[in-house]
């Protein structure tokens, strides 16, 4: 099952507004002429003279997040000036001010909190959950999401459906309402998958891991490397997502697991598939994982 390949937006035109730097690589901020809000072009990094996946990986995990109605920053396929990237439309609504999850846990754990130690220690369920108390799930989350924790365990099973480790405290964030108002706060909708899929891999290292019973090996070394730990063997991302469901309300999880049930291989390789210029076993090999991490989810206990 496949569809129209993912458009290409050509941003060589649009206005350079600003320069984000909170991350490992800058991204430039552009004005869309017909667009309010700005947009961040995140250009593919090419290392070692090698092109990494990371604007394919953050299109799909747009299309699998909305395929599961997990709240998502709106991702498209982009070119600039003979490079490759991603654009993300900023989710911060106008007057509304963005604060990150390492700046909100700064703050209730005080300046000993370091969001970039190595066992990640402060960055917990529980402490999250404290934070979070107090807000709301993004507009448009479903009715069976009562509160911003029910919504985060969202975030933590797409982030096990996509292999992706890379949810630090600045990979996730609250929207304060302007002062005065009667909005309450949110959690801001889910953003920042670029890491995931395996997208720094070579078709050489996917064939490798297709033969019999690979992906699965694979996926297993998908840990939660990013949230508080011990020493190794670390919480795997399924183990994460189900402490974390296990933490949400009934309503929460039997609506999340509603929502992996329709995940199905078609809807997957549809999502995979409209990915342009991707090689057959990259288009293989990203299909699978996904595939794999959804009979992993289904098989745990909620």
């Amino acid at each position: 099952m496949s569809g129209v390949p993912y458009p290409v937006v050509d941003v060589a035109t649009w206005r350079v507004a600003g320069i984000e730097t909170d991350g490992q690589t800058e991204h430039m901020w552009l004005e869309r002429p017909d667009d309010q809000r700005l947009w961040l072009f995140k250009q593919v990094v090419v290392k070692e003279g090698r092109r990494q996946g990371e604007d394919w990986v953050e299109k799909i995990a747009s299309v699998i997040a909305a395929a599961i109605n997990v709240p998502r920053a709106q991702v498209e396929l982009a070119h600039r000036h003979g490079a490759d990237g991603c654009i993300v439309r900023d989710i911060k609504p106008h007057q509304w001010q963005m604060f990150s999850g390492a700046d909100l846990l700064t703050g209730l754990l005080g300046p000993s909190f370091d969001p970039r130690a190595g066992d990640a220690a402060g960055h917990s369920l529980v402490t999250i959950g404290r934070v979070l108390r107090e807000c709301g799930p993004p507009p448009g989350a479903a009715p069976a999401i009562t509160s911003a924790l029910d919504c985060f365990a969202g975030y933590l099973v797409l982030d096990a459906l996509i292999a992706n480790r890379d949810r630090h405290p600045r990979n996730w964030a609250v929207l304060q309402a302007p002062a005065g108002g009667q909005a309450r706060d949110e959690l801001c909708p889910s953003f920042d998958h670029a890491s995931g899929l395996g997208f720094g891999m070579t078709d050489r290292e996917r064939s490798r891991w297709l033969k019999e019973g690979g992906i699965e090996a694979w996926v297993r070394r998908g840990t939660a490397k990013t949230f508080e730990h011990g020493p190794k063997p670390w919480p795997s991302l399924i183990d994460l997502a189900v402490q974390a469901l296990g933490q949400s309300s009934q309503s929460a999880r039997e609506y999340w697991r509603e929502q992996v049930t329709g995940l199905t291989a078609d809807v997957v390789r549809s999502a995979v598939n409209n990915a342009p210029t991707l090689s057959e076993v990259t288009r293989r090999f990203t299909a699978e994982v996904v595939t794999v991490n959804r009979r992993r989810l289904m098989e745990a206990t909620w």
